[in-house]
């Protein structure tokens, strides 16, 4: 699934709602609604009103991935209080509009490696990424160490979810599935004791280089570090050396071993790839 043109009418209904919340003033003559080329499945737009700038979201209705917005939008609050997250303004009652504060100087590691590639060249990509796998490493170190609450990630419910939407399925496909159902839950089962508050979808795009500020906390929930880690390598296109590089910064930052730290995110790399497997080929069905 790939996200079409969106009905004005929703639009307009979603900007009635920040009216009403008093969040923007649809009198005033210099109203703005900016789209932002961000995001696979959900329109997101900038809007501007006098000196108000919030940032607004419409959700798709035939998302069929197991979030609970309400309870995203709680944890963000709290995040926002430590300063890792943008504060939320709004989530409507259907669940499907959203708003939180504009973030100004909102320059994030994904902008800057673009600046650096065009600075540098091509040739020197694997260069450029390197140099920014410590910040994206202090990203998720801050993450797991906010002490914040969620509730746990069911990695079982999102792999059958997922597989209950995927239309052509193959004996390979099915034996794989299996396998990693029952990989999964003994992967929970005994990495529990390194549980922290995940992104899960930490994307260089996600991370601000001028503060503390992350993006985009939908799937945000508590699991294995080492889970989340993986998931950030994969989301990233690390090689495997810019994965080894990561795991030793974050390990820096954590006072753990870098090797202990590579090998547990190597053991859950399988997990984290069938699980983003399983969810290109769920939205493409869509």
């Amino acid at each position: 699934m790939r996200k079409g043109n969106l009905d004005k009418r929703i639009l307009d209904a979603g900007i009635k709602q920040l009216v009403a919340a008093e969040l923007i003033d649809k009198n005033k003559q210099d109203l703005r609604v900016i789209p932002i080329n961000a995001g696979t499945v959900n329109f997101n737009f900038r809007i501007e009103n006098d000196d108000r700038i919030v940032l607004f979201k419409v959700f798709e209705k035939n998302e069929i991935l197991p979030i609970d917005r309400k309870t995203i939008f709680s944890i963000q609050a709290k995040l926002s209080l430590v300063g890792l997250a943008a504060e939320p303004l709004l989530l409507s009652q259907d669940e499907r509009f959203y708003c939180e504060a504009w973030v100004e100087s909102s320059d994030t590691l994904h902008s800057k490696k673009r600046a650096l590639t065009k600075q540098k060249g091509l040739h020197n990509q694997d260069e450029v990424i390197n140099s920014l796998l410590p910040d994206l490493a202090e990203a998720l170190y801050n993450v797991h160490n906010s002490h914040v609450g969620a509730p746990i990630i069911d990695l079982s419910a999102h792999l059958k979810t997922y597989w209950a939407n995927v239309k052509e399925v193959d004996a390979s496909l099915s034996k794989q599935f299996e396998e990693m159902l029952g990989f999964c839950d003994s992967y929970v089962e005994q990495n529990r004791g390194d549980f922290v508050l995940c992104h899960n979808d930490l994307h260089m795009d996600h991370v601000c280089v001028n503060s503390d500020i992350i993006f985009d906390w939908e799937y945000a929930s508590y699991g294995c570090k080492y889970y989340d880690i993986a998931s950030c390598s994969l989301i990233n296109s690390l090689t495997e050396e810019q994965m080894e590089i990561l795991c030793s910064a974050y390990a820096h930052l954590a006072d753990q071993d870098s090797q202990h730290v590579i090998r547990s995110v190597r053991k859950v790399l399988k997990l984290t790839a069938f699980t983003f497997k399983l969810w290109h080929l769920c939205m493409d069905s869509k």
